[in-house]
């Protein structure tokens, strides 16, 4: 029995293995736990492994390769047209096995760490873009709320909320106002040297204490 080519379905700690020899005929079905993959592989010799681009499958293709097969990724919406019956692990795998070996099938690149690095960096700094224009937003329907319409953009929203500090008053409560100046100041950039007389920004414990202590000063909270 000699196994040419290898279909993984990859998961948390359970992982089924199919394997097809030279005709495709499927010779072997394999249930595994997470710390037997490496070392099952390493007894298998050199064969083309499926798998598909889902969650640590880089991970693994990279782990894989390094042990000397082949590692194909492919986008799960493609394999799942070879599934036959309902979706179980056994069957997942023995998609996975006969979806690699089609010449027309599409496969994924496979990363290295530098360049997983590196998109990792660009979605972080995406969800932080976006949850700075979430408060940017929200900021500006509560500002408009008071009758100020902020110009696009978040330069002149900083303006705006240090300008309503300083004119704080009966229409501005303390605390609102404080709110909008800790979050100007938070977002604007700064050198070292004025980073630690910078009041702390929205997101910040105190900062959250203070916004809910201040309705339950003024008994609105029961």
């Amino acid at each position: 029995m000699e196994v040419t080519t290898i279909g993984i379905d990859l998961a948390k700690s359970a992982f089924a293995v199919s394997g097809a020899d030279r005709s495709g005929r499927v010779v072997m079905r394999r249930q595994l736990r997470r710390t037997q993959v490496l070392s099952f592989m390493r007894g298998l010799p050199r064969c083309t492994v499926g798998m598909e681009a889902s969650g640590g499958a880089q991970y693994w293709a990279r782990q894989l390769t390094a042990l000397g097969h082949e590692v194909r990724l492919m986008s799960p919406g493609l394999v799942m047209p070879y599934r036959k019956g309902n979706k179980t692990d056994r069957n997942d795998a023995d998609a996975i096995l006969e979806a690699v070996t089609r010449p027309s099938m599409r496969f994924v690149t496979v990363k290295s760490v530098a360049q997983q690095d590196l998109l990792a960096l660009h979605r972080v700094r995406a969800q932080l873009v976006k949850s700075r224009t979430a408060l940017c937003n929200q900021l500006r329907g509560l500002l408009r709320e008071r009758g100020v319409v902020v110009r696009v953009g978040v330069a002149g929203l900083k303006r705006t909320c240090r300008r309503r500090w300083r004119m704080r008053g009966a229409n501005y409560p303390v605390r609102c106002a404080s709110c909008w100046a800790r979050w100007a100041n938070g977002c604007a950039p700064s050198n070292n040297a004025s980073r630690a007389a910078r009041p702390k920004s929205l997101g910040s414990l105190s900062m959250m204490n203070a916004v809910h202590a201040w309705p339950r000063s003024r008994g609105w909270a029961r």
